[in-house]
């Protein structure tokens, strides 16, 4: 189950006969295409006949995710963890998202690489300084090995899809990134100098707005280690710094700027979710609106 929708009846139709006879309607409103910005889309496809449940309607949505090729991004294996969800109240319409079908557009943006970036120093601009001798002094061991004045090329790449968690409350994006440090000498040949990998784990804010639901992200914690050197060994503490000051202040705005259009929600009766609670629970994000 990807998405589920429960609405109210009343709100429909006072009588449930006619809930019963508006089920073909359903049907072919719900079975659409939602574009994800440019990067591809979103096809809600109803999952069965919708069900009276006490004094709601349930309509249990798949979701399947293609890029702009059209080619289908794979979930995760299996068919996802159970969902515990509290009783829908009167008068009000919910939206349940599953970790899965997140977890496909964040997949979506790995398979097309949206997420990877190159950083010079005119990217950079003064938000990190990118010279070799912003970390000669910090990596003595190999300094001498390091030529002065020069610029340095930054290549962050992401090694895995992102891992999304909804747990206890919060959502938490883990991105595993390859960071390869490079020196661009005059003639404009590049001299790799070290890959540092970085364990980064994003914390999420969620809201509602235009029918989508947006993201917030915030940099929780960081852990890097030392992947590969053509300078030998030597003690990355010291530009740990330096490295976390990329992630935060360029790659994370890469990340936010490419999801800015926002996940668009399924569509149901001309439903409006905008300004919807949003609430975590285990394995769901559930957006809940009064009518």
């Amino acid at each position: 189950m990807n998405a589920l929708i429960k609405l109210l009846p009343k709100v429909l139709c006072p009588v449930i006969d006619t809930v019963v006879g508006l089920t073909n309607t359903v049907i072919h409103i719900v079975d659409t295409v939602a574009p994800v910005g440019k990067l591809g889309h979103i096809h809600y496809l109803v999952n069965g006949l919708p069900l009276v449940n006490g004094q709601h309607l349930q309509v249990d949505l798949n979701a399947l995710v293609t890029d702009s090729a059209g080619q289908l991004i794979a979930p995760r294996m299996g068919p996802g963890a159970p969902i515990s969800l509290s009783p829908v109240s009167d008068h009000t319409s919910q939206v349940v998202l599953t970790e899965n079908l997140l977890e496909m557009v964040f997949a979506l943006l790995h398979n097309r690489g949206d997420l990877d970036m190159e950083i010079t120093s005119p990217v950079a601009g003064p938000l990190v300084p990118l010279t070799s001798d912003a970390i000669k002094p910090k990596i003595p061991e190999v300094s001498h090995l390091i030529p002065k004045h020069l610029p340095l090329v930054v290549r962050i790449r992401l090694a895995s899809p992102p891992k999304l968690t909804l747990h206890d409350w919060k959502a938490s994006l883990n991105v595993t990134v390859s960071i390869e440090v490079l020196i661009r000498h005059k003639n404009a040949t590049l001299q790799p100098l070290f890959t540092v990998d970085a364990d980064v784990i994003l914390s999420l804010g969620l809201s509602v707005e235009d029918r989508k639901l947006h993201f917030d992200f915030h940099v929780d914690s960081v852990r890097f280690w030392l992947a590969s050197s053509h300078l030998g060994s030597f003690d990355i503490s010291d530009i740990e710094s330096w490295l976390r000051k990329i992630i935060e202040s360029l790659h994370l705005p890469k990340i936010s700027s490419v999801l800015e259009a926002g996940v668009p929600l399924p569509q149901l009766f001309n439903m409006d979710m905008t300004n919807a609670a949003v609430a975590i629970t285990d394995h769901a994000v559930v957006l809940t609106k009064m009518i």
